[in-house]
């Protein structure tokens, strides 16, 4: 796979965290481009919690408007900073990134139909043209449809 360079500006600091979202948004094959970004985010939130709590000040205005909103005495910091993170991930970090995804995505989808890595690259500039639309209610199911018609038809869409 191409490595593109995902872009992380403002809140985090480096790119680990979502990194690892989009690693794991490539496995998921069904539902939105939003609902895979969800919940690939919870999930990494989830195994790296060490690591999130380290990004508390950062998403200081989030968790503060978070614990505003809950009654006294029962919200948690962890609640705060996963409902922040996951917000942050899931947003701003997306859109900033759901062009570059969709092409991993794509890209990622003709490897595993056996494309060789010589014909990917010869059909680069129009990996976009599985997508159909490129938002984040984006069908992925579409995209695996369109890839599986190309394996046997080797007739772009």
């Amino acid at each position: 796979m191409q490595k593109y360079i995902y872009i992380y500006e403002s809140i985090l600091p480096d790119s680990y965290i979502g990194n690892q979202m989009f690693e794991k948004m490539l496995n998921i094959r069904k539902g939105t481009l939003q609902e895979a970004c969800i919940s690939a985010a919870k999930e990494v939130i989830s195994e790296n919690r060490e690591i999130i709590y380290g990004y508390a000040w950062h998403l200081e205005n989030e968790i503060d408007g978070y614990l505003k909103d809950c009654r006294k005495g029962q919200a948690t910091l962890w609640e705060a900073l996963e409902i922040a993170m996951t917000g942050y991930l899931s947003g701003e970090v997306f859109r900033n990134n759901i062009y570059i995804f969709l092409e991993n995505y794509v890209e990622c989808l003709l490897y595993e139909k056996g494309i060789l890595p010589s014909d990917v690259e010869s059909i680069r500039s129009y990996l976009l043209r599985f997508v159909w639309y490129e938002g984040a209610d984006t069908d992925l199911n579409y995209i695996v449809k369109k890839v599986d018609k190309f394996a046997k038809t080797h007739k772009l869409p």
